[in-house]
């Protein structure tokens, strides 16, 4: 998470409070909303995943102000919409998994899921190694364009949807 970083200039020494607080709030929003997402989560449409994706774009924009302005109080409302994207993404993730994955195949599959899934906690440092040459709202914009692009696909899939696939008995 940056967005304690980009106001820390303005915590008055409250830095490690505010990123409490902001963690604590992203984490809550992200558990809290998962039993929303496994009720939007639907074999034949991809609705839980672009619902995540445009929370992300919608946090991505909605954090420019606070990197502009360097003011914390408005990242108490992007963190918990980053943090819903967040729970929603991870629960229907999971369960297309689990639809994809044969039975043997079920705990590789979602091990690498999550190994991809938490990857994205680098992004923080990622960001922080390209402000030489980017400033923030730039990479925070580019970030919305690239969740926004990645919507497009999932939105266009959802209206060919895969058949279930066929369960088999474990072999013996």
């Amino acid at each position: 998470m940056v967005l304690p970083q980009l106001v820390e200039a303005r915590t008055g020494g409250h830095g490690l409070l505010l990123a409490t607080a902001l963690t604590v709030l992203t984490l809550a929003a992200g558990v809290l909303i998962q039993p929303l997402a496994r009720r939007l989560d639907d074999i034949s449409t991809a609705r839980a995943s672009v619902v995540s994706m445009l929370l992300v774009v919608a946090g991505m924009i909605l954090a420019v102000p606070v990197a502009v302005t360097e003011n914390p109080w408005p990242a108490f409302l992007v963190a918990p919409l980053l943090g819903c994207a967040y729970g929603i993404a991870v629960v229907s993730g999971l369960l297309e998994v689990q639809r994809m994955a044969a039975p043997d195949e079920l705990a590789g599959l979602t091990g690498v899921y999550y190994s991809l899934t938490y990857s994205g906690f680098l992004l923080p440092l990622l960001l922080a190694t390209l402000t030489p040459w980017l400033t923030y709202p730039t990479m925070l914009l580019a970030l919305a364009v690239l969740a926004l692009a990645c919507a497009a696909p999932i939105a266009t899939a959802q209206a060919r949807p895969t058949p279930p696939r066929p369960t088999t008995p474990p072999s013996p």
